[in-house]
């Protein structure tokens, strides 16, 4: 591919001249290109005497096609927050090249090179989430089926100092009505070997879920298990679902980034917090309904000994690309010498 079509790629995104000497044509460099991202405005009220805070998140990715079977893939993204009621105090605006990388297709596979997400159970492949530098690569010759495979050289998990290598296996399939993930992780000097696996089934309303995560760590010279479990059903509107899950005792960590990613979690506060705790064990019941365009929810959930949870909260879907939506929160820590937390949330996002 010549740079040339990646730095007008580059250009549309910041708004720039249409073409410059010896760059190709802007017309024939944007066709077929595929944009999307989001704009989203968050307001924050937390109590503890902690500031009001208003955030802002634009996030746009760029997929410009070289030819019939390779694409470039680049994403950019700025974000900021003010504190409300102190003058200047902006913490200003942190501007990020999050992705960039290219993408290969062929007849039953597909592969990306570069700066991309780390997509693993472990990872949070959000926007600013896991990143690393590396190689995946994806089988989908089998019909329902996806086997893939990466490897990363270098990564920003906070748990190691970022230039262990990364590596990962998995399957992703469905059997109606079950849908099955299996994964298989290492990290030089970190991580000695994960296992995961993940079934899910849906029939007629009924949900379950079930969820087992085994990791052996070379750093803490332990290895653990973490588990857990839903239930749910849903009808005309309504939806109700109840859950248990379970850190080890002796060695807890089963999330690489430290939030519970795409282990079963509750609430708003309380996501995030039991991650990687000894031996907690979270119980909650989440409930929902939807008519029309509105959307209601509420939860409570308890993690023995450490503090309980409860939430209620609304959202509004102005049109397929634009929702509003708010929480208000409470979490209640064990801990007779802390405070309660409170939390009042609003959130607008447009996709695109």
């Amino acid at each position: 591919m010549k740079l040339a079509k990646l730095s007008l790629a580059t250009m549309v995104a910041l708004g720039a001249m249409s073409t410059i000497a010896s760059a190709t044509p802007l017309e024939e460099a944007i066709k077929g290109t595929e944009v999307n991202g989001f704009v989203k405005y968050q307001f924050n009220d937390v109590s503890e005497g902690k500031k009001d805070a208003h955030k802002f998140t634009a996030v746009t990715d760029f997929l410009v096609p070289v030819n019939n079977s390779v694409k470039a893939n680049v994403q950019f993204s700025a974000e900021g927050e003010d504190l409300a009621g102190e003058a200047g105090s902006a913490t200003g605006i942190t501007y990020g090249l999050d992705r960039a990388n290219f993408q290969f297709f062929g007849e039953g596979f597909t592969a990306k090179l570069g700066k991309q997400e780390i997509a693993t159970p472990w990872t949070d492949p959000g926007y600013r989430g896991t990143v690393g530098d590396g190689l995946a690569v994806a089988f989908t010759g089998v019909q329902g089926w996806t086997f893939g495979g990466a490897a990363f050289v270098n990564h920003n998990l906070d748990i190691a100092p970022g230039k262990e290598n990364l590596y990962a296996i998995g399957a992703v399939g469905t059997i109606d009505p079950v849908s099955i993930q299996l994964w298989a992780s290492k990290m030089s000097h970190v991580l000695n070997y994960a296992v995961y696996g993940d079934l899910q089934f849906n029939i007629s309303g009924f949900s379950a879920r079930l969820q087992a995560n085994m990791a052996d760590h070379e750093m803490l010279d332990e290895s653990g298990l973490f588990f857990g479990g839903e239930i749910g059903y849903a009808v005309a509107g309504f939806s109700a679902k109840v859950g248990y899950t379970q850190n080890d005792e002796k060695q807890p960590i089963y999330s690489l980034a430290g939030t519970d990613g795409d282990f079963i979690f509750f609430g708003k506060q309380l996501d995030g917090v039991t991650a990687n705790v000894p031996d907690a064990k979270l119980m909650f019941v989440d409930l929902g309904y939807d008519v029309d365009r509105f959307g209601f929810s509420g939860g409570y959930g308890l993690v023995d000994d450490i503090a309980s949870e409860w939430y209620v909260g609304a959202d509004y879907k102005y049109s397929k690309n634009f929702k509003l939506g708010t929480y208000y929160s409470s979490l209640d820590p064990d801990d007779k010498d802390a405070d309660t937390s409170n939390k009042i949330h609003f959130e607008a996002k447009y996709t695109f």
